[in-house]
């Protein structure tokens, strides 16, 4: 049996005591986790997070880690001169006189439409 195999047969998920019960508090209560190591000698680590990074308005990505996670999912669909554009039209969309700028950036160009 291979290691991680090992491992997995002996994680136990558990809703942690001090999540609410509620269903509406449960959903805000699930962007956050309570991870407890009990190691084989009897000691305990344990940690909790409220909510993962970026995970709600309380606990925002720094802007360098948003930046790159957009050109991460606009490269998906993109080239990257038409992702660093499209970046530099948001960056200043307050400035943008119309929404056409940011239209004509995000745009997927033909050659990669069709295929």
């Amino acid at each position: 049996m291979a290691l991680i195999e090992q491992i997995a047969e002996k994680i136990v998920a558990i809703r942690h005591e001090d999540l609410p019960r509620e269903a509406v508090d449960w959903a805000k209560a699930a962007l956050g986790a309570a991870i407890r190591v009990t190691f084989t000698d009897g000691e305990t680590i344990s940690k909790m997070v409220g909510a993962a990074l970026g995970r709600g308005p309380d606990n925002p990505l720094p802007a360098g880690a948003l930046a790159a996670k957009f050109v991460n999912c606009a490269r998906r669909a993109l080239p990257a001169a038409s992702v660093a554009w499209l970046q530099r039209v948001l960056d200043t969309l307050e400035t943008q006189p119309s929404i056409k700028a940011v239209l004509a950036a995000a745009e997927v160009p033909r050659k990669l439409a069709a295929e």
